[in-house]
């Protein structure tokens, strides 16, 4: 009897024999525990510390490759002729090649 109600524990989570209300008090208890979890100090500055990680590095490689695409557009339509844009872009491209 007493393996039944161990197998029938870790199948369904409950024991068969609760009563409807026990296993509605013993979820709403569970359910209080998670929701106090998840709005601890700890777990909020771990969850804005990863948000903000996410936010820089999706900006970072948004912006790389909005810069390649204006770089090969520049390049393609000889814009590096137009006076003053064909400059700024030119002393762009040289500063990128000399850091590398």
């Amino acid at each position: 009897m007493k393996e039944e109600l161990d197998e029938d524990i870790l199948e369904t989570g409950y024991d068969k024999d609760e009563t409807q209300q026990q296993r509605l008090i013993t979820v709403l208890g569970e359910l209080e525990d998670e929701v106090e979890k998840q709005n601890s100090w700890k777990h909020v500055f771990i969850r804005g510390a990863l948000y903000g990680l996410g936010t820089v590095l999706g900006a970072t490689l948004l912006l790389a490759i909005l810069g390649s695409i204006v770089a090969l557009a520049v390049d393609a339509l000889g814009i590096a002729n137009v006076p003053y844009l064909g400059d700024f872009v030119r002393n762009i491209v040289v500063e990128q090649l000399n850091q590398q």
